[in-house]
């Protein structure tokens, strides 16, 4: 894969002509309207985006039988290193955005310590970033990457969902609790896959994402607080340990240069721990599911008669 012919290229200004509806909507965002009009939604829809990583590669009879028993892969060298430096600009560009905000809105998350009088919005997310920004639009429609999902779920008939931009910058981004991305889906079909783009180099101590392999042929754990029933977005981790999840040796972390790209399992169990280092470890995330819904049977072993993936 890492010796894949490159065909992509970075954004450039001239993405600008070829999508004269977002790039205008970038100047509304600065000047604060929070919506496209339904004539820039319209051209959108017809846009078809430069491929921006290295190709569409075909994975090999090893990389299946990872996804399919230990529910995750990594994909080294997707994004070719230009379209990551474009990425990287769009990013500063936004969070440019920020400054001054107090609170949680259409377009940022932030940290809980955030304050709006610091010089540096401290943004934990940014949310649907392909609406904002052009090199973001092309990413999330590149053939490479829909290649891979394709031979991972065994259908040509995907749909995609929301993008998103977790942060998690240098020396104070926060965790993310144990948890599986099914709690988070109002689906009954389990064919479902989350991808992360790695917009930074991520190592051990700038937070990377933790996995327990094998979990996501495991059982489906509540997500809600047992006293009061509220749900909180995360298992109970003395439930999933006695279910035999071994938290302190048995998780692996997805680490690697940026330009991979990881999928895993929508039940696959992972988190993530707070960044204790001084690089920032931006992952863009979002998800593709088969169009045809199925049954939920569990792992993918389980639920191929039913779903044909």
């Amino acid at each position: 894969l890492a010796s894949t012919t490159l065909v992509g290229a970075a954004t450039s200004p001239r993405s600008c002509q070829m999508l004269p509806a977002l790039c205008r909507f970038a100047g509304h965002v600065e000047r604060g309207a929070a919506h496209t009009s339904s004539r820039c939604r319209r051209q959108r829809r017809h846009f078809e985006p430069r491929r921006v990583s290295t190709g569409a590669p075909k994975l090999s009879a090893e990389q299946l039988k990872q996804y399919d028993e230990l529910g995750f892969l990594v994909v080294e060298g997707l994004i070719c290193s230009q379209t990551i430096s474009s990425l990287q600009n769009e990013v500063s560009r936004l969070l440019r955005l920020a400054a001054g905000r107090t609170c949680h809105d259409d377009l940022f998350d932030f940290e809980a310590s955030h304050l709006s009088r610091q010089s540096e919005a401290r943004v934990r997310r940014i949310k649907s970033p392909e609406r904002h920004s052009v090199a973001f639009h092309e990413l999330m429609h590149d053939a490479g990457i829909l290649a891979v999902c394709k031979q991972l779920l065994r259908t040509e008939n995907l749909r995609r969902g929301d993008m998103k931009l977790n942060m998690k910058s240098a020396g104070h981004g926060s965790p993310v609790q144990w948890h599986q991305d099914w709690a988070f889906y109002p689906h009954t079909n389990c064919d479902l896959l989350a991808l992360g783009v790695f917009l930074d180099d991520v190592g051990p101590q700038n937070g990377p994402m933790l996995v327990m392999p094998g979990s996501h042929r495991g059982p489906i754990y509540s997500h809600h607080r047992a006293e009061d029933g509220k749900f909180v977005g995360a298992l109970d981790v003395a439930e999933a340990t006695s279910s035999g999840l071994d938290f302190h040796g048995g998780c692996s972390a997805l680490q690697g240069s940026a330009g991979n790209v990881s999928f895993h399992h929508v039940r696959l169990v992972h988190g993530s721990a707070q960044n204790v280092s001084e690089r920032d470890r931006k992952v863009c995330s979002w998800r593709w599911q088969q169009l045809m819904p199925g049954r939920c049977q569990g792992s993918r072993t389980s639920s191929r008669s039913m779903t044909s993936a």
